[in-house]
């Protein structure tokens, strides 16, 4: 009896032990690879002095943000041109003198750099734009950092519906973040991103 009983213990011990195993394997072990982008978006009065900074992190877009990622890891494209979206809160309300107008989103030219003294190879996108308001005064509701590739590709989403970059005007989002800050006639806004992957 003692020895049936000291049986069953130690297979009753293995049992416990190896869903105790099964489960650490089923645990994840990180969050797999993130993209992080902080913004800093500087608003300047016509005269030099700095009016407002903003500063904050943006979302990775999961779907156009990913289509880009793959495209470039497959080898079959590379980046043509680099942008910053700006949203207005009003079609009409105000605009970029340097950027392009597309109904209530300006696009600005933007420069990436890179910088290889620090770990991770941080990307770094700049840009800058003079607000014309018509009314006087205007709001930024949204930002995204965006980049056109030097040949089209198709990406899907929601598994059935797929779209062609062709038709893409200026480039697709990779990152995007809804943040109010005012603006004025007259007024630069610079805008600092900097990415860096984990």
């Amino acid at each position: 009896m003692r020895l049936m009983i000291f049986a069953l213990l130690v297979a009753l011990t293995g049992l416990v032990m190896a869903c105790g195993q099964a489960n650490e394997a089923e645990e994840p072990t990180g969050d797999g690879i993130q993209v992080h982008g902080h913004w800093t978006v500087t608003v300047t009065d016509p005269d030099g002095t700095v009016a407002r900074v903003h500063e904050f992190d943006n979302a990775f877009n999961d779907v156009t943000g990913s289509a880009l990622l793959t495209a470039l890891l497959a080898g079959g494209n590379s980046v043509a041109t680099h942008s910053i979206y700006v949203r207005r809160t009003g079609q009409n309300e105000w605009h970029c003198a340097e950027g392009t107008v597309n109904q209530k989103v300006s696009t600005i030219s933007a420069v990436a750099t890179r910088d290889i003294t620090v770990v991770g190879n941080p990307l770094m996108l700049t840009g800058g734009c003079t607000v014309t308001a018509l009314s006087g005064t205007g709001h930024i509701s949204k930002v995204s950092s965006a980049f056109k590739f030097t040949s089209p590709y198709v990406y899907c989403y929601l598994l059935t519906k797929c779209k062609n970059t062709a038709f893409s005007g200026a480039g697709l989002a990779l990152t995007s973040h809804d943040e109010t800050i005012p603006v004025a006639n007259g007024q630069l806004v610079a805008f600092n991103i900097v990415f860096s992957f984990e």
